[in-house]
C-alpha cells in the first residue's frame, strides 16, 4: 500500500499518525505474498527471543542507545554508499540488493569463517585513509595501477582504500595492546592498508569500557 502509492513518504507519514483510524481499513488490504513469507519468516526467526532488535540495510542498531542523530548519520553513510554504488552504473534497487545480499548460504547467524562485524558502524575506528592523509600524497592514483606487474603478493602502492585490516580487540586485556603497536608499525612503515579497530567490551567487567579508553586516548594523543 504504501509502496505502491505515488507518496510513499506521505503515506507512510499519515498511517503511523492516525493508525487507529485506518487500521480497520488496513486490514482489508490482501497481503503480498512476498511480504508474508518475509514477515513469518522474521517472526519464526525471533519468537524464542525477547529482545528487541532493529535492522538498517543489515546494520543491527541498538533500540536503547538511539537516537536522531546517530540515526541520521548512519542514513547520511548509507545514502553516500548507494552514491557510490550508483555512479558505477547501477540502478537504485541493484545498488539496495547490493547492500541486503547475504554473505553466506547458510541462513543461521553462524559463518564458518567466524564472527562478522559492519565497519561502517561508528564503533569502527579508522587510523589512517590512503587517499585523504597527506603522507600518501606522492602515490598514485587509479584503478589501472593495480594492473602494473609486481612481486606476487606485493601490495601495490595506490592511493585509494581498496585494501583494509580491520583488528577486533578487548584493549581491556593487556596482551592485546601489542597490536596496537603493530597498527602504528604499519602505518609507520608506509604499508599500503587502511588500517581500523573495533573495540570489544566484555559485559561481564564492568570496569573493561573505561579501561579500554586509557589506551585509546593515549595512542590517539601520541598519534596527533
Amino acid at each position: 500500500m504504501i509502496l505502491s502509492s505515488s507518496d510513499p513518504l506521505g503515506v507512510l507519514l499519515q498511517l503511523s499518525q492516525n493508525f487507529p483510524k485506518y487500521v480497520h481499513s488496513i486490514s482489508r488490504i490482501p497481503i503480498n505474498d512476498t511480504v508474508h513469507t518475509q514477515v513469518t519468516k522474521t517472526s519464526m526467526a525471533f519468537q524464542n527471543n525477547e529482545i528487541e532488535r532493529l535492522f538498517l540495510n543489515g546494520i543491527q542498531i541498538n533500540p536503547e542507545s538511539l537516537n536522531s542523530f546517530f540515526l541520521l548519520k548512519i542514513m547520511r553513510a548509507e545514502f553516500n554508499i548507494l552514491d557510490s554504488l550508483t555512479s558505477l552504473g547501477l540502478t537504485a534497487n541493484e545498488a539496495i540488493d547490493v547492500l541486503n545480499e547475504k554473505n553466506s548460504n547458510d541462513e543461521s547467524e553462524s559463518f564458518p569463517w567466524g564472527d562478522v562485524y559492519d565497519i561502517r558502524l561508528s564503533q569502527t575506528i579508522w587510523w589512517n585513509d590512503l587517499v585523504k592523509d597527506k603522507r600518501y600524497r606522492g602515490w598514485p592514483s587509479g584503478v589501472h595501477q593495480y594492473l602494473r606487474p609486481s612481486y606476487p603478493g606485493q601490495l601495490k602502492y595506490v592511493r585509494s582504500n581498496a585494501f583494509s585490516c580491520v583488528f577486533v580487540l578487548n584493549l581491556a586485556i593487556p596482551s592485546n595492546l601489542k597490536y596496537l603497536f603493530d597498527i602504528f608499525m604499519f602505518i609507520d612503515r608506509d604499508v599500503p592498508l587502511r588500517l581500523a579497530l573495533i573495540p570489544m567490551i566484555d559485559k561481564m567487567d564492568s570496569d573493561g569500557e573505561i579501561i579500554q579508553l586509557f589506551p585509546l586516548y593515549l595512542f590517539s594523543s601520541l598519534s596527533v
